[in-house]
This record gives structure tokens, C-alpha cells and sequence, in this order.
């Protein structure tokens, strides 16, 4: 009877313990000479290689993996063919700092992922976040060939610079929420020989082939600094929302928004997300630490620095914005760009400057000043905060603006005075 107890248990836990495994389905669309096959393969999941199948003839090739475990991740691409120059290139948008690994982790019941095109985008991009690691050689030299550190799965070799007292850091563009075993070398890529050694209680590999772990990031994060060859505490992070409210500039369509992070010379693209004109991004900090940033839009090639245009009041000596990281998640206010003025909306200041009627409105805008506000200035703006009016009121009561060649939508009304900004939100309906 005990015997058949523990076979009963047995088959128990194995029916628990495969409810676990899930089946994930693949798809790739190839349209060109499939006569030597579609193939899948997995690097991270022991080399699985398998031919996907076209049953409907839709150039549609479909494979399904049963039995995996969940949160594994899959490094994987298509094939169009078994030879060694037959696997697809992958956009960089889309893959590891290769050609050819894309990327999935494994959810907790049966998926199929979405239809993607061999060697394209898929229409919804995966989120790449980027994680700036720091390395203390504690007083060591670094050879002539730099300092290094090494992403084990899958491979990827970056060369970090010197921040200063034996610091030296580097940037990876990791998946959202990617784990990676890696260590730090100095003396030159593939340069074994200077590969740390990483004690046992903080290495999750081997002596002989050390491992530290990243155990994955939903958003641009700064790691502490690590001595090399050393373990560090594990550390709580705080994740900073920064927040600019860039209404009062004038964009020009394609214009990006950034936060420069002084202490990491990191430049953090920002989005509006809300389309309300406030841009933001979320960083994560190590607790404690005085941060030194600033805000930035335009192109890559010309764009515009609010450093040394801050009110004096709201910046240190150096013109920088700053704060020290506390120990709870935090917003930072909405400054307006280039101001120490942090209203928590645009919406929510009180207009008693002006009226406008009629909203919603259609082919004028009327608007009537409730003071003679002279040489003052009105500004239209859409959501996105691009300037589609702007003109003194010279002293006059009331404004007729045309609006019949605007779109439907949202846009603020902005009255400059000398002390004060004054906003009222209308809709356009043509």
C-alpha cells in the first residue's frame, strides 16, 4: 500500500510540474524559394532546431515548441534553408547586437507569437532598455587594451571608458527585462587571461568560467559600481520619474526630447506618451546619491541645451537641476523647459487673464482680455506643443483668430505676461 502511495505521488508532482510547461507557437512569413525548408532555431534552448510547416499555403510557416518553461528566455531566429549562410538578418531594432538573435521570454500559459516577416521588424517593436554597468579596478592599472565586460548568453563584448578614481563604465541596450551572466576583463577583447575571478557566494557559473548575473531592468537603469574580481550588497533601487513640460517650446516635428544625467553622461530619451506636452522617462538610481542633470530637445545633429538658461534659484554653482535620490520611487516635477515653474498641469493654473468662446469652436477663436495686457504675447499651440499662432495683443481688448484650416483637436492658448503664464484649453471641431 505504501509503495502504491508513493507511485500515486509521484505521478501527481509530474502532473503538477508539466501543468508548469506551456507550448509557444512561432510564425514567420517567407515569401521567397522555400524548396530546402523554413527552419526554427533556438540558440538559448539546448540548439533546438526544427523545419516550421505552411499547411494553409499562405507563406505563412508555423512551428509550436511544447513544454517550456516559464520566464525562459528564447534567443532565436528563422532559417530559409540547413547552410551556414541561410539564417535571416535581423533588423538591429530587433536583435542583440548581432544580425540574428530575436528575442521572446517565455509567459506562464500557451502563446503564439505574432506573424513577423523573415529578416524584418514585427509591428510592434520589442522594448530595449539601457543599462550602464561600472567597474573599480581599485587602484590597478588597466592594460593597453582597456577594460571589457563580457554578456555570456548570448555573447557581446563591450570596451568601457575611464569616469574617473579607477571607474570605468559602458552602456549595453539590453531587451526589457533581460537577464545576462557576464564578467569584466581588462587587457583586450577575448583577452582571457584578464577575466576576473569571481568569488563563489556571487558567481552563478563556474571557477573556471565565473558568471555575475543581471537579473533584468524595465527601464534605463544605472548599476552601482562593482570592484573588480569583488561581490557587492545587493542594492534596492529607486526608480526616478523625470518629468519636462515642454509647452512653451516651439518643436518641429521629428524634434526628440532628452534628460541629461550628469553623474553618468547619460542621455536618456524622453517620451509624451499622454501627448499633453510633458515629456518623461524613468531611471533607476542607487539611493542616496546627489544627481545632476538637465533637459535637451531637438536632433541629433542640432538641438537646443537648457544648461546656463535656468533660473539661478532652482540650479547649483554650475547651472545644473539636482536632487539626492531617496529611498522611495519618486516623480520629479513637470518643470517647465528651461524654468524653475513646475505646474503639476498646464490645465489646472487659473486663466483670469482672458476668455475664449466659443469651445468647442469651429472657424474663429474670439478672444476677450479681461486687463489691458500691452504687447503681450498669444500663442496657439497644438497638444504636441508645435506653434501654429503667435502675435502681440498691442494693447487691444479682443482677438479674432481664424482656425477653419486646423484640424480636430486639442490645442492650448497661451497669454504671456511679464510675471506670469496664463493657459486655457479649447477643442477644434471642423
Amino acid at each position: 500500500m505504501k509503495k502504491n502511495y508513493i507511485v500515486l505521488l509521484l505521478i501527481m508532482c509530474g502532473m503538477f510540474f508539466s501543468a508548469q510547461a506551456v507550448d509557444v507557437t512561432f510564425q514567420v512569413k517567407y515569401t521567397g524559394d522555400a524548396s530546402n525548408g523554413v527552419w526554427l532555431y533556438i540558440e538559448s534552448y539546448s540548439w533546438y532546431w526544427d523545419q516550421m510547416t505552411d499547411d494553409d499555403n499562405d507563406s505563412v510557416f508555423v512551428h509550436t515548441v511544447t513544454g517550456i518553461e516559464p520566464g525562459t528566455q528564447l534567443w532565436y531566429n528563422y532559417w530559409n534553408g540547413e547552410g551556414d549562410e541561410d539564417y535571416e538578418i535581423v533588423p538591429p531594432e530587433s536583435c542583440y547586437y548581432d544580425d540574428w538573435n530575436r528575442f521572446f521570454i517565455v509567459p506562464d500559459e500557451d502563446v503564439v507569437i505574432p506573424v513577423v516577416g523573415f529578416g524584418e521588424n514585427p509591428e510592434v517593436l520589442p522594448v530595449k532598455v539601457d543599462i550602464t554597468f561600472r567597474v573599480e579596478l581599485a587602484g590597478d592599472s588597466v592594460l593597453t587594451n582597456g577594460m571589457w565586460m563580457v554578456t555570456k548568453a548570448p555573447w557581446h563584448w563591450e570596451e568601457f571608458s575611464s569616469a574617473g578614481d579607477d571607474v570605468y563604465e559602458g552602456t549595453y541596450q539590453m531587451f526589457e527585462n533581460q537577464t545576462a551572466p557576464f564578467t569584466f576583463v581588462y587587457g583586450g577583447e577575448d583577452n582571457w587571461e584578464g577575466e576576473e575571478s569571481v568569488p563563489e557566494e556571487c558567481n552563478y557559473g563556474t571557477p573556471d568560467a565565473p558568471e555575475r548575473l543581471f537579473e533584468g531592468a524595465a527601464s534605463d537603469s544605472i548599476m552601482p559600481v562593482i570592484p573588480f574580481g569583488e561581490c557587492i550588497t545587493t542594492i534596492d533601487f529607486t526608480t526616478i520619474t523625470y518629468r519636462v513640460n515642454m509647452t512653451e517650446q516651439s518643436m518641429n516635428e521629428g524634434d526628440i526630447v532628452w534628460a541629461y544625467i550628469w553623474n553618468d553622461d547619460a542621455w536618456p530619451e524622453m517620451s509624451d506618451d499622454d501627448e499633453d506636452g510633458i515629456y518623461t522617462v524613468e531611471i533607476n538610481h542607487e539611493p542616496g546619491t546627489e544627481i545632476y542633470y538637465y533637459y535637451s530637445f531637438g536632433t541629433n545633429d542640432v538641438y537646443d541645451e537648457e544648461l546656463g538658461f535656468i533660473p539661478a534659484e532652482c540650479t547649483d554653482e554650475d547651472g545644473y537641476r539636482f536632487f539626492t535620490v531617496g529611498d522611495e520611487d519618486e516623480e520629479l516635477p513637470a518643470y517647465l523647459y528651461g524654468s524653475c515653474e513646475a505646474p503639476s498641469s498646464i490645465y489646472e493654473l487659473e486663466n483670469t487673464a482672458f476668455t475664449v468662446y466659443p469651445n468647442p469652436v469651429k472657424n474663429y477663436i474670439h478672444i476677450d482680455f479681461l486687463r489691458d495686457y500691452r504687447s503681450t504675447e498669444i500663442t496657439i499651440t497644438d497638444i504636441n506643443g508645435k506653434i501654429l499662432y503667435q502675435s502681440n495683443s498691442d494693447g487691444a481688448m479682443n482677438l479674432n483668430i481664424p482656425v477653419a484650416d486646423y484640424s480636430n483637436g486639442i490645442y492650448i492658448i497661451q497669454l504671456k505676461t511679464i510675471d506670469k503664464t496664463y493657459f486655457e484649453k479649447i477643442l477644434i471641431e471642423n
